[in-house]
């Protein structure tokens, strides 16, 4: 259970299935995000060192782990309403949840915590062809 009072809740139909889902609180969103990218090497400068992945084994472990953070915020928006630990949670949903119906569960669950982005929103906010399309009207008047 949460130390936190819980938040919106959602209920979604998994498989035969139907879940509450809880909107995390601050502490738990700052907690999922420091053990999530914990790992992720940072310079001096503050950017991410990119890492280089040679064998077929550090790809399948690359996508393994961005499987299992997935489901452990979807293991942090289910806790409230459970009697299982976080540990207990994600041990399951990493035994019993395919790869292929992985969104199902963590898409309502990143969105109720304001923690999913869409991707293509975010390229076309940084794209150059849009702040070139923006600028020519205001050359105009």
């Amino acid at each position: 259970m949460s130390l936190f009072p819980p938040g919106k809740r959602e209920t979604i139909c998994f498989g035969d299935t139907t879940f509450d889902l809880y909107e995390l609180s601050g502490y738990e969103r700052c907690e999922y995000l420091a053990k999530t990218t914990g790992h992720l090497g940072v310079t001096e400068e503050g950017e991410l060192q990119k890492t280089v992945i040679t064998k077929i084994g550090q790809l399948w472990d690359a996508r393994r782990q961005e499987l299992s953070n997935r489901l452990l915020l979807v293991a942090y928006a289910l806790r409230p309403g459970r009697e299982e630990s976080l540990e207990e949670l994600h041990q399951e949903l990493c035994k019993s949840v395919v790869p292929e119906q992985i969104d199902i569960l963590y898409i309502p669950a990143a969105k109720l915590s304001r923690l999913y982005f869409e991707v293509d929103a975010l390229y076309q906010e940084s794209s150059p062809a849009q702040t070139e399309v923006s600028e020519a009207p205001e050359k105009k008047e």
